[in-house]
């Protein structure tokens, strides 16, 4: 298959998704791309080079009046990359499927010295605390550091802590991102772009049923992990 073959049937591909991400079927590439990039941040990421390639689609191919004709060949790296855009944009991945690993939860009344050593062992650096199937808090680096502390002072027990401890915090409900597991991974990376933008600083992405924190947490991705799906994709 030449290049611009390739070229050509990852253009229709992308062209297809824009459509139903903007639900405009009558509205150009370059429209639907401004327009998708508004709600979808992979789009949104690729904007500018979508509309390259719109500008490149012109170039190669020549308008007749009844038929298109190639009168060039894009390059090889040109097609691989649009032809990954156009995997991306025809996925149907949910942000459960970014989870690569088993939940590691803790409820308020485990012993904490248990739960770290789950968590050293498994290598987590967040586990959440949940309290009658309510979120109420994170095992993190900064529990750890108030823990040891009070530790220091005489003031806790570290055979006797509990997980509930997480409580004595300040809440960490805005830097928890709760997910509805059935999103489409590139809206979460998009809702995550807006909390940036809005200067909050999400720690971690708790995935469940619904996207509440009163729902069952079905997976945990930290920044570490959604800095490594942007790179995939």
């Amino acid at each position: 298959m030449e290049n611009s073959e390739r070229f050509l049937n990852a253009f229709a591909a992308v062209e297809g998704a824009l459509k139903q991400i903007t639900q405009r079927h009558d509205s150009s590439f370059t429209t639907n791309v401004t327009l998708a990039a508004q709600t979808n941040s992979y789009v949104k990421l690729k904007k500018d080079q979508l509309i390259e390639y719109a500008q490149l689609r012109n170039a190669i191919v020549h308008h007749r009046v009844d038929y298109d004709e190639v009168i060039a060949e894009p390059h090889l790296a040109v097609v691989e990359a649009f032809e990954s855009i156009a995997n991306v944009l025809g996925s149907h991945k949910t942000v459960l499927d970014m989870v690569k690993q088993p939940v590691l939860k803790a409820e308020a009344d485990d012993l904490l010295k248990g739960i770290l050593a789950q968590q050293q062992a498994q290598g987590y650096s967040v586990v959440p605390v949940y309290e009658k199937n309510q979120f109420c808090g994170l095992i993190d680096e900064d529990l750890l550091q108030y823990v040891l502390l009070k530790a220091m002072q005489g003031e806790l027990d570290l055979n006797q802590v509990t997980c509930a401890i997480v409580k004595k915090l300040p809440s960490t409900q805005d830097r928890v991102y709760f997910a509805d597991a059935k999103a489409h991974f590139a809206s979460i990376l998009f809702n995550l772009d807006i909390l940036f933008d809005q200067g909050k600083r999400v720690k971690v992405i708790l995935v469940t049923e619904h996207g509440y924190a009163s729902n069952p947490c079905l997976g945990v991705l930290t920044m570490a992990d959604i800095g490594r799906i942007r790179l995939a994709f």
